[in-house]
């Protein structure tokens, strides 16, 4: 009996906060300074990232991202691709890709970020701002540069 009556509680539990947006206030939408790290050069670039259908929130997401990046001075690329978060991870996982124009070039960038699970900790209870941390690859699969980025508040 006393087995049945957790699994029921661990159930209703889950499904509560499976299908409610416990922490409507954290969507990973906004605006970010992204600084990465290029060979021995380090540049901040903006990122604007939003979900393309509903906010990128941190307790329950999953589907298609939207936004760009910019590269001051240098260039404007729309960006696209997927993200996922679970509460229950603890975790969100994004990528997304660019296409970059620079010296007279285009060329595809592939960004893997993802919020670790000690920022997502923080950022759940409000004592860290935002922070994506990840590696921009080129098609051949090298790696442009590691990368965080911050949202403005």
């Amino acid at each position: 009996m006393k087995n049945i009556l957790i699994t029921i509680v661990l159930m209703t539990t889950q499904n509560i906060f499976a299908d409610a947006n416990i922490f409507p206030g954290r969507s990973l939408d906004g605006t970010y300074d992204m600084n990465i790290q290029i060979g021995g050069q380090k540049f901040t670039d903006i990122l604007v990232l939003k979900g393309e259908k509903s906010p990128i929130t941190m307790s329950s997401f999953g589907g298609n991202i939207i936004g760009s990046v910019t590269v001051p001075h240098s260039f404007a690329s729309p960006l696209s691709g997927h993200a996922r978060c679970t509460l229950w991870g603890a975790f969100c996982d994004l990528n997304f890709d660019i296409v970059a124009h620079e010296n007279g070039q285009s060329f595809n960038v592939h960004y893997k970020a993802q919020v670790i699970r000690e920022d997502y900790l923080k950022m759940i209870n409000g004592s860290l701002a935002s922070t994506l941390r990840g590696t921009a690859y080129l098609d051949n699969e090298e790696v442009l540069g590691d990368f965080v980025a911050v949202i403005r508040k």
